[in-house]
């Protein structure tokens, strides 16, 4: 299985790169209120599950009195 890190990116700027999703909330905290974007990539450059190196997990929204909600991606529905 592949090593994976998560990313948190608001606009072109890499806020926070975390370990778990648990992570997320934390890295946030000193943020700003707004959408960053959470992705997963592979530290070694080998695929994820999903079959590729970069994978969009979802968003996280940080308001204005510090919570930060994750939502995930809708998983694609395979025909």
């Amino acid at each position: 299985m592949s090593k994976s890190i998560i990313q948190i990116i608001n606009g072109d700027h890499l806020i926070a790169k975390v370990r778990s999703l648990g992570e997320v909330t934390s890295a946030l905290r000193s943020a700003k209120p707004g959408r960053y974007d959470v992705v997963e990539s592979s530290m070694s450059g080998e695929l994820l599950p999903s079959g590729y190196s970069y994978e969009q997990w979802g968003v996280a929204i940080r308001q204005a009195d510090g919570t930060v909600m994750l939502e995930p991606e809708p998983t694609p529905v395979k025909s």
